[in-house]
């Protein structure tokens, strides 16, 4: 199997955590990177290629080369939306069977696709959606044949080692820290997030914004914050190395997205035991009730973002009732096992055919 880009975690899980079959995989990233991130390397027992996009052609040239000696049965293309004209007539001549994985786009990707992505949609064998509502929203603008529905997954470690994120971040062991990861795009609606960190600065001065990931917005998020007068309080920490440990120390991780799938963000709460605060869109709805297992706000309402925040520092009852509530999605629609155990159904599905 090869795979273009993705999420590091899901793919871990995909090939380690299968009770039903063992997949006979080799993992091929194409990124304009210097390096694989060190996450890659440990987490993914698996060999690895990777190719690198310095001019188009010669990029692409080289990926299709790598693919052909690998002689996959199955080509699993992660974030087939983000491919664009110049892919086309390249990686689909090698012969093997494409799933694509649409991970959690925001909604224009899908709306206004590209001819690479129509094309990779259309001619991919099966495509995995992460909620139902991304399913029937794509359905309106794309050639879809076969698909199914799986939800996104983690699963943290065990450690004896936990980091101190504030002895880290040089702020008082009294503060609240709240946390965002991923993908810094504007999809995923962070300046939501800033702005609701001004309204609550109004309020109290003790809690602080980390944001894991990085991304094409960095900068642009960067100078909103100081144009807010906010970088004591936003930590724009790029992706750590043990993200794991540190994230378990945050009040909550919040995701903004309005977009129709469900973000990773909110496998990465039930995972870490921490409570998910979440716009309220389509997607999410499917597993997370407001007061239950989540708390949500309305898409772009930052100043309700800024009450569920303060809600969970001032209530310390409110942030055990929702993990508890939680943790069933952990165990059943979330559930690591789950997660690798349908896709390794669609893979053998898909070579069978």
């Amino acid at each position: 199997m090869s795979t273009l880009g993705g999420p590091i975690n899901q793919l871990s899980l995909l090939l380690s955590e299968s009770s039903t079959c063992q997949l006979d995989h080799s993992l091929l990233f194409w990124s304009r990177d210097k390096d694989l991130p060190d996450s890659v390397r440990t987490n993914l027992d698996a060999p690895i290629s990777t190719v690198r996009s310095h001019g188009i052609l010669g990029g692409l040239k080289q990926l299709r080369r790598c693919i052909s000696q690998s002689k996959p049965d199955i080509l699993h293309i992660w974030h087939p939306y983000l491919l664009n004209w110049e892919h086309l007539g390249l990686l689909h001549r090698v012969g093997a069977k494409i799933v694509c994985s649409m991970g959690n786009p925001a909604d224009r990707w899908i709306r206004y696709p590209t001819h690479a992505f129509k094309f990779y949609v259309r001619r991919s064998d099966h495509v995995i959606f992460s909620s139902t509502a991304q399913q029937e929203f794509a359905q309106q603008f794309l050639k879809i044949g076969a698909s199914s529905v799986v939800y996104p997954s983690e699963q943290f470690t065990k450690s004896d080692h936990k980091a101190d994120i504030r002895q880290e971040l040089g702020i008082s062991q009294t503060s609240f820290i709240i946390g965002a990861a991923g993908r810094l795009i504007p999809g995923k609606r962070l300046k939501d997030l800033i702005w609701s960190m001004e309204i609550l600065k109004t309020v109290r001065d003790d809690i602080h914004l980390v944001v894991w990931g990085d991304g094409p917005q960095l900068k642009i998020l960067q100078e909103y914050a100081r144009e807010l007068d906010l970088l004591s309080h936003i930590h724009f920490v790029g992706w750590a190395t043990d993200f794991q440990s540190r994230v378990q120390d945050c009040l909550c991780l919040i995701s903004c997205s309005d977009a129709h799938g469900v973000s990773a963000c909110a496998a990465t709460a039930s995972s870490a035991g921490i409570p998910f605060v979440s716009a309220g869109a389509k997607g999410t709805l499917e597993l997370f009730v407001n007061g239950k297992n989540s708390l949500l706000f309305g898409p772009g309402d930052s100043g309700s973002l800024a009450r569920c925040i303060n809600n969970l520092v001032e209530d310390k009852s409110l942030s055990s009732q929702l993990v508890t509530d939680a943790k069933l999605l952990q165990e059943t629609a979330l559930s690591p096992s789950r997660f690798a155990d349908s896709y390794l159904k669609v893979f053998h599905t898909v070579a069978n055919e």
